[in-house]
This record gives structure tokens, sequence and C-alpha cells, in this order.
């Protein structure tokens, strides 16, 4: 299966954080992928890395994503 990667203008990524998707991001893993409440995926921002994430609501136009774990840090 292919790993779903999303960047995300968010300032801050840690575990535990829920964060919200809206817009074009929204259409995109709802409408083109399909993805449903507890589908996991992969956020990262430029500056805290990669973190591996699940679908926690799904909203008539925005969803929440909880962050689960941190799967890699920023290249050096």
């Amino acid at each position: 299966m292919r790993k779903t990667r999303l960047f995300t203008k968010a300032p801050k990524l840690e575990q535990g954080l829920q964060i919200k998707i809206q817009d074009n991001d929204f259409e995109y893993l709802t409408k083109v992928l399909r993805k449903k409440i507890a589908d996991e995926i992969f956020v990262f921002n430029v500056f805290d890395g990669d973190f591996r994430a699940s679908i926690g609501a799904i909203k008539k136009k925005s969803l929440i994503l909880n962050l689960l774990k941190k799967t890699a840090d920023l290249p050096q």
C-alpha cells in the first residue's frame, strides 16, 4: 500500500496533539483518497519532522488528525 504523506502549516507537531485539516487538503484526503475515520497518514512541517497520524473525526468541511508518533527527524 502506498504511504500518504501530507505537508501542514501547523507551527508545532508533537505526539498527542490534534490538528485540524480543511480546504484543499481536506478535499484531497476525503474525496480523492477516500480516507475514513481511523485511517492513518503521515504529516510533516518544516520544523518538527514526520509524524504518523490517525483521522479522529470527519466533519462537513474539516477533519481532525491525532498525531500518534514521530517517525523521522528533519534532514540536517
